[in-house]
């Protein structure tokens, strides 16, 4: 069943992404590791809902987050719409979401004002079905 909802491939990069410089590590600077884990200290014994403040102001608008709809997804998504509501969240469409996480998904809309843009690959279920022989989860690897 096709939605009517927007659907992106938004080709946004993420942090990291790309060819790694010389000296650095999967594309993250030594800085930023030494930043990262002075802050992981500093955060240690934090509750969680600071540690995404921390975050919020770490980033600014360079946050993003990913979510699946599970509990804690949706506790933090909560916090955002707090902290910082225009933060970018995504959920990667695979095609075989059920009916009821995407109800949950408009939901989430009208209760919190985040609209979770649903990040789709360009290969269509059937086309990747085709490709590898069926679904993967009714295959052993």
């Amino acid at each position: 069943m096709q939605r009517s909802e927007s659907v992106s491939n938004s080709g946004r990069s993420s942090p990291g992404e790309g060819t790694p410089r010389p000296g650095e590590r999967g594309g993250v600077s030594p800085e930023v590791l030494d930043d990262l884990a002075q802050a992981s200290r500093s955060l240690e014994g934090s509750t969680p809902r600071e540690i995404v403040a921390w975050a919020v102001e770490r980033y600014g608008d360079r946050l993003t987050m990913a979510t699946g709809f599970g509990p804690e997804g949706c506790l933090i998504i909560h916090w955002l719409a707090e902290l910082a509501p225009r933060t970018f969240v995504f959920n990667l469409g695979t095609g075989y979401q059920f009916e009821e996480t995407l109800a949950l998904r408009d939901r989430i809309a009208r209760r919190y004002g985040i609209e979770v843009s649903l990040e789709r690959p360009e290969t269509t279920v059937a086309e990747y079905e085709a490709l590898h022989g069926g679904p993967l989860h009714g295959r052993d690897p």
